[in-house]
């Protein structure tokens, strides 16, 4: 075995490339960790966004009950069945905005 003598500079060197390389590898670790978590949840993401589609039909054809049951039932022409859905639906959006704004106004815990 042959004593190796390294300066003092070349000692620090081996260090900081020693450090740098930690460093490294631990950035690439992260990134594929974050990559997998986000793949996980972007699928998420898109299947709810996804949802909004058929929802959006079922409502439509909620809706195209409700007014077929003012005028059927009730007995409403059809502008009056209209004119009730349309406070309705007035009704739950200032609702649900109230809400939202609440909500967007409350500290964080």
């Amino acid at each position: 075995m042959a004593n190796e003598t390294k300066s003092i500079g070349a000692a620090l060197v081996d260090v900081f490339d020693a450090g740098l390389s930690l460093i490294k590898t631990e950035v690439r670790i992260f990134g594929r960790n974050l990559s997998k978590a986000i793949k996980a949840k972007g699928l998420g993401v898109v299947l709810l966004l996804a949802a909004l589609g058929p929802i959006g039909i079922a409502i439509i054809f909620l809706l195209l009950a409700f007014y077929q049951m003012l005028t059927d039932l009730a007995g409403l022409p059809g502008w009056g069945a209209s004119l009730i859905m349309f406070f309705v639906s007035l009704l739950v959006t200032v609702i649900l905005v109230v809400m939202g704004m609440k909500k967007l106004g409350a500290e964080d815990e």
